[in-house]
């Protein structure tokens, strides 16, 4: 029986190092030139600008957002004409790629505050058109900062871009048949611009082979496997979004 059970041991090691030794080597294709001027590089800038955030945006009421958006002038329009430049994360294949991501993210989320601020005050103040764009500007925002980048940067625009869809569908009803025809025109023009959630996992596991090799990366993969499904499955729960709100976006 003990040499049974060596013979088992002994099998599925060999079974292991065989698919370790099938992994895909890390891809040694040079990254993509970034884009001149880079809206990834253009928002976490104007996010470490940012100051006096409110801690709960959701709550907070029209002097707070008010008092927020005057404590950091200027920022919202260099936001907006960001997001109309390509997007690109200037992503680093080293250890360090992590920790970059999570400061360069941190300052994303700031970015992203103001938008929502602003879209708030606008429908507190029952501005329901103004509300809408700078929903729209939200979700622009999420969708090219997490372009080339790696799961933390789609999960931090997600959240955003959830936010975004949620407010468009809270409001939509409020605009008047123009106005919905108009946002519909833009909603179409803006086209989904996130990648595959196999391309994040790529860019994941060659950092991982190249910082911790091979036998890490395998232990590893399960759990990885794991953060890229309930990554796609809040990328679909994006799209029906989306669809919900052409939808009632479409309704005279």
């Amino acid at each position: 029986m003990k040499k049974g059970l060596v013979a088992a041991a002994f099998a599925a090691l060999l079974i292991a190092l065989l698919v370790i030794y099938l992994l895909p080597s890390p891809s040694t294709v040079p990254p993509p030139a970034l884009p001149m001027p880079n809206a990834y590089l253009e928002l976490v800038e104007v996010g470490r600008l940012v100051v006096n955030v409110p801690e709960d945006l959701d709550q907070a009421d029209a002097e707070t957002l008010r008092a927020f958006l005057d404590g950091n002038p200027d920022l919202i329009p260099v936001i907006t004409e960001a997001i109309k430049h390509e997007s690109l994360v200037p992503l680093e294949y080293s250890e360090n790629a992590g920790a970059m991501a999570m400061k360069e993210t941190s300052a994303i989320r700031q970015a992203a505050r103001l938008l929502m601020a602003e879209a708030r005050l606008a429908e507190l103040e029952g501005r329901m058109a103004d509300a809408a764009k700078a929903n729209l500007n939200l979700i622009a925002l999420s969708q090219r900062t997490s372009r080339g980048g790696l799961l933390l940067h789609f999960q931090v625009g997600v959240a955003y871009e959830r936010a975004g869809w949620s407010s468009l569908l809270r409001i939509a009803p409020s605009l008047t048949a123009e106005e919905r025809r108009d946002f519909l025109a833009k909603l179409e023009s803006l086209q989904y611009q996130r990648e595959s959630m196999d391309d994040f996992a790529e860019r994941e596991r060659t950092i991982s082979v190249r910082t911790s090799g091979r036998w890490m990366t395998f232990i590893m993969s399960r759990q990885a496997n794991q953060v890229v499904d309930a990554c796609k499955v809040l990328d679909e729960q994006m799209k029906q979004m989306k669809q919900s709100v052409v939808e009632v976006m479409s309704q005279e």
